[in-house]
This record gives structure tokens, sequence and C-alpha cells, in this order.
């Protein structure tokens, strides 16, 4: 019995000093985490004297990336851009690709030589793609009157002075368009004449704004028999106002003796609510501004060659000490348009300096 006793414990002291020994003898095999890219390993353990696996150590997959997208940004012509591209928000895999800045894509422009009321500016570069440019502008000279009259432009003094006191004393705008409806007519398109067919379409518009139900069209007024029109194609504001009696429109023609007299007398006549019909001399007078406010210009430089040529003024407005009349032009499709109201008496004046008036049905 006692013997039985005794083998026992010493079985038990020998497991338990060889469970001792083997924790002793035992390695860990750490886990290797994975990555976007490569593999890792579980935990795993072997005996170091005898190399003895004990654990092994399984094979965890590569985790691959977890995307994320970005937007691209193009280029300009100063800083450079990307395109669109990936991350990852586990390393740093990324996508992105530069893209070099564009470069100016430059236009070459003329200078325009400043006047003595107009602005110029010198030659100048500016970019297609963005708003980089070389503009210099060159300030408006100012009037330099010697005997009379502005050496550089010919302005008279007179008229001259007579144009200060309008900015002076006048209201900033007055336009006798707001009839409520739509009287512009292009002399394009108008028949066989439709190249020298100012004077026709010009009648037409006053005959239209001074009565809505005027029904005649260019082509039907163009083909009156009125005088005096010693060419076929040719036209004069009397003929203009022959037209106009034609059909009822009230009008008269007014003759100015000179420029200070054309400003002053055309100027009464808009504050009255008159539409005026006049030719001159396209020689005499620059391009039709768009916006007074503006640099814009629009359609020909007529100063190339000298004829005459019929507008409309319907008004005028004063904006930086400059008066300018208010026209339609039937040569031109942009409608509404502005002279500088000295070129333009002078271009009257140069020419037969007789205006038609024209009033509204049922007024004086």
């Amino acid at each position: 019995m006692r013997r039985s006793i005794k083998a026992l414990v010493i079985t038990v002291l020998v497991m338990i000093c060889a469970a001792i020994a083997l924790k002793a003898l035992t390695v860990a095999d750490p886990e290797v985490p994975p990555t976007c890219t490569s593999t890792g390993l579980s935990e795993g353990k072997h005996l170091a004297l005898f190399s003895i696996t004990i654990k092994e150590q399984e094979v965890i997959p590569a985790l691959g990336h977890d995307l994320i997208h970005h937007e691209g940004n193009n280029p300009t012509c100063t800083e450079s851009g990307y395109a669109s591209y990936d991350t990852c928000s586990r390393c740093d895999y990324s996508t992105f690709s530069e893209k070099p800045a564009l470069g100016h894509k430059l236009v070459h422009y003329a200078g325009r030589d400043a006047t003595c009321t107009e602005k110029g500016y010198a030659l100048y570069e500016k970019c297609l793609n963005c708003d980089y440019s070389t503009f210099t502008e060159i300030p408006a000279l100012g009037h330099d009157f010697a005997g009379g009259r502005c050496t550089r432009c010919g302005l008279e003094y007179a008229l001259y002075c007579a144009l200060e006191e309008i900015v002076k004393t006048g209201p900033e705008r007055v336009s006798n368009d707001n009839v409520g409806y739509n009287f512009f007519h292009s002399q394009q398109d108008t028949g066989t004449y439709s190249d020298s067919n100012c004077g026709p379409a010009c009648t037409y518009m006053a005959a239209k704004w001074a009565d809505e139900s005027f029904s005649a069209s260019v082509e039907d007024i163009r083909n009156l028999n009125v005088k005096p029109s010693p060419f076929d194609y040719g036209w004069f504001p009397q003929t203009v106002s022959q037209a106009l009696n034609t059909y009822g429109i009230n009008n008269r023609v007014f003759h100015v003796g000179s420029a200070e007299a054309a400003v002053e007398e055309m100027k009464r006549l808009i504050d009255d609510g008159k539409l005026l019909i006049v030719c001159f001399d396209r020689k005499g007078i620059f391009v039709i501004k768009e916006d007074p406010h503006l640099e814009s210009t629009t359609g020909t430089d007529y100063r190339a060659k000298s004829a005459g040529h019929f507008i409309v003024v319907k008004g005028y407005w004063i904006v930086d000490g400059v008066m300018y009349f208010e026209i339609y032009d039937p040569g031109f499709l942009d409608k509404t348009g502005y002279y500088d109201a000295g070129e333009l008496v002078k271009a009257i004046v140069g020419w037969n300096k007789d205006i038609v008036i024209v009033s509204r049905r049922n007024s004086q």
C-alpha cells in the first residue's frame, strides 16, 4: 500500500516537472499582421530545444488597399494641377499624378491713340485662358484750343462751350424710345437698294414710333414717288419728310447754321419728346459706342470715306462730363448705340445741316 502511494507521488512529481520543463522550453512564434500588399501569420509555438512545432502558424491573407477617391484639379496658366486619383486609408499608396502649369496663351492687340475726349491704350497682350493682360490705359488728351478751334480734333470753341453748358445744366439721361414696343428696323434685306436704304429705314422707324399701327414696309417707303431725289438710290432729309407726310406722320425740317446751334436745338427737341432723323457725313464720325460708361464700340469706323448716312436720334446721355446722342443706326443690328454729341453735330453740319423732327400722333 505504501509503495503504491509512493509510486503515485513520484509519478505526479515527474509529470509536474515535465510540464514545467515543457513550458520552459516552449517558444512563442509572434503574430505578423497582414498589410495591404503582404500576407501575415497567426501566433504559433515550438520547442526551442528540439525544434518541435506545437502550434502551426497560419497565413493571413493580405488586406488589399482601402481606397479613397479624390477629384482632380485642372492646371491653370500659372499653377500646376492634378488628375483624379486614389489614396489608401491604411498605407501611403497613391495614384497622384501632377499636371504642369499650362502657361499663358497670348494674343497681341494693337494700341489705340487717345483723342481729346476718348481714352486710348498702348500695344498689349492678353491671355485667352485667364485674365492676364498687359493693358495700359492712356488718358484722354483734352482739347487744345487755338484760334477758336481745337488743334487736334478741329472742335469749335463755341461748340465746346455749348456742350460744357449742357453737361453742367442738363439731366443725366433723356430717352424717347419708351413707347412700349420695338420700332427698330435694319436696312438689311430691304429689297434692291438694301445697301443704301438707310433713309427709308429711318422713315419706317420714325413712323412706327409715331404710330404703333403703322404697317408699311421699308420697301413700300422706298418705292414712294417722293422728291427731291436726283438719283434712284439717293434720299435727303426733305425726301424723308415728304415720305412721312405721305403717311400722315407729323414732322418738319429744321435747318441749322452751326454745330453749336445744332447741339442746343437737338437737346431742346429731345427734351420736348421729339424723335430726330439726321443725315451726316460718315467720314467725320467715329464708331458707335455700345455704352458710354465702357470702352466698347460696335460696327465700322466710318471715317475712311465720305458719304451721307441717315440715323434716328432718340435721346442723349451725359457720362463723365461728355454728352452722347442715343441713336438707332439702320446699318447695324445692335440697335441702340451712342455717338459723341460733338462729333455727330459736326458731321451733320458738314453734310446738309437739315434735321427732320418727328412728333407722336396726337401731339404737337
